[in-house]
């Protein structure tokens, strides 16, 4: 379990291959990490059809800032030279400010066994043991927060785009 690291303002890490120093905020969770501007640029293009699909976050109703909503979103990631979305949940507060991020992680564990079980098990016409699969859920809320949509605006008011073609 690798616990949430919120790093601060200015950090002096660098992306590994690329060696520039980062500007923006980082937050990490589990094996991902997102900068600020990342995660605002997602909402806005995700949400902007799905603005009332947020669920209501399991007792955060007596918090200061609550209820708590949350909703799905997805990162792109390269992964073997290959591109996969990985879906990620985000957690905001009544202002709509991002108190966290959840993700799902897929582990397999291959089973190990010997080389007598597995004639005797194909002798008896049985399948082989198979990956067990699990799922974990990582939740990593942030010491501070910070806005979804830093404009103030929520994302259900029509671009500018779509204004023009309703003329």
């Amino acid at each position: 379990f690798v616990p949430c690291v919120n790093v601060p303002e200015v950090s002096k890490s660098t992306t590994s291959g690329i060696g520039q120093v980062l500007t923006e905020p980082l937050v990490k969770c589990g094996s991902l990490s997102w900068e600020l501007t990342e995660i605002q640029q997602d909402a806005r293009n995700q949400l902007y059809q799905t603005m009332h699909s947020f669920d209501e976050v399991e007792f955060s109703s007596s918090k200061i800032d609550g209820p708590w909503k949350s909703t799905f979103l997805s990162k792109r990631v390269t992964v073997d030279g290959k591109a996969q979305y990985v879906r990620y949940e985000v957690i905001l507060n009544n202002q709509n400010e991002v108190r966290g991020i959840a993700i799902m992680h897929n582990i397999s564990l291959r089973i190990p066994v010997t080389r007598k079980f597995i004639r005797q098990s194909s002798e008896q016409n049985k399948s082989t043991p198979m990956r067990e699969k699990k799922s974990i859920k990582l939740e990593c809320l942030f010491d501070g927060a910070f806005p979804l949509f830093p404009d103030s605006r929520i994302s259900d008011q029509p671009s500018p785009k779509r204004r023009k073609n309703l003329e």
